[in-house]
């Protein structure tokens, strides 16, 4: 037979009567784990033969990405939002759909979640696409935006952890693309998470800053520029002097005048000429502004400021691998920001809420948290 027959014989496969198809996703809600794997492997299977260009094969694979995005909106639409956990929805681990779990609420979700993920990961193309974007509509926009924005606060916390957890297990480049769209190019979506990170409860504010950290460490460009490089683009960071000397005086100068304002070393410094700074004291310099309390070092045996200076270059390090592969300039793009405009710099609204909570540190203060819907 030709491509263009066998094509049209797939398409009809799926799209007729959809009885193959309603066959495979009624045995996944078995009760036996065997039956459920074996009907996922026949969904698998039914998804490898759309492979093509032919417009063909576009119908049946709209038709079977619906279906399968209505099954993952079904499943988060049974889990009881008033009796979940936030803390351990926010740490599931991964769950296979390969595994022979007992199914429950939770475990099949994400049971469900992974073989989505999977099936985008190994499907054709044309199929990987319009599934992620099925997901998109079905499950992120119809059902998790509303919990979102929710009055209620336990709504929100756990549509919150939901997030954070599918945002960490998720590997298919297609489905990142789509959660990425939804949580950062919805406007009014990302105002709304950025304003949660500093919610007067304190598990939504750590449960959205974690949602954000998580999404930091997915290798995703869109994510990095929309929240913080799109707001320093225009700013001269950076002189491009010849040789770097002027960059080293710089950097000297601007260090010398940061510990002749920091009152820890004033008394120590003497009237002639600043001397060249050490790393160890501006790092404990930093330190004395820490309490002892929030401070991570103390917890180790030899804590000191080369712990903080080990996790810096190690985050570093793990950024700079993570970037690779996002084609940044190699060169200094020229500054198209005028001086006399720097009081209109705004860092962002990331950057802002990560400050102020910052400005806020010595402040706090614990009261018991009162939840009403």
């Amino acid at each position: 037979t030709s491509p263009g027959q066998s094509e049209s014989r797939v398409s009809g496969a799926v799209q007729t009567n959809r009885g193959l198809l309603w066959a495979l996703l009624q045995l996944t809600k078995s009760q036996r784990a065997s039956v459920r794997q074996k009907a996922s492997e026949g969904l698998l299977l039914l998804a490898g033969l759309l492979d093509g260009s032919s417009g063909e094969l576009l119908p049946a694979a709209v038709s079977l990405a619906e279906l399968l995005a209505e099954r993952l909106q079904e499943l988060h639409r049974l889990l009881p939002l008033d009796q979940l956990d936030a803390t351990e929805l926010q740490r599931w681990p991964c769950t296979s759909w390969r595994s022979e779990v007992e199914p429950g609420h939770m475990t099949s979700f994400f049971t469900w979640f992974d073989f989505l993920d999977h099936l985008m990961c190994e499907a054709p193309q044309v199929l990987s696409v319009q599934v992620s974007q099925s997901v998109h509509r079905r499950w992120l926009v119809d059902t998790l935006h509303p919990q979102l924005s929710h009055t209620c606060e336990k709504v929100v916390l756990v549509s919150t952890s939901m997030l954070c957890a599918t945002i960490r297990l998720v590997q298919s480049s297609f489905l990142l693309d789509q959660m990425v769209h939804f949580l950062l190019r919805t406007p009014s979506l990302m105002r709304l998470l950025l304003r949660h990170c500093n919610h007067i409860s304190d598990q939504i504010s750590m449960a959205s800053m974690s949602l954000v950290d998580e999404m930091l460490q997915k290798p995703h460009r869109d994510i990095l520029d929309i929240l913080v490089l799109s707001f320093l683009q225009s700013r001269c960071y950076v002189s491009a002097a010849a040789d770097g000397q002027e960059d080293k005086q710089l950097e000297t100068n601007e260090d010398s005048q940061d510990l002749d304002d920091d009152p820890f070393f004033s008394d120590g410094l003497s009237d002639g000429p600043p001397a060249q700074p050490i790393n160890e004291d501006v790092v404990n310099s930093f330190l004395c502004l820490v309490p002892i309390q929030a401070r991570s070092a103390h917890l180790l045996q030899e804590g000191g400021y080369e712990s903080y200076v080990h996790d810096a270059h190690t985050l570093v390090t793990m950024c700079h691998a993570l970037s690779l592969s996002w084609e940044w300039p190699q060169t200094l793009p020229c500054p198209t920001c005028l001086p006399e405009k720097d009081a209109d710099f705004f860092e962002g609204d990331l950057l802002k809420v990560l400050f102020d909570r910052l400005g806020c540190i010595l402040e706090q203060v614990r009261t018991p948290e009162k939840r009403t819907c």
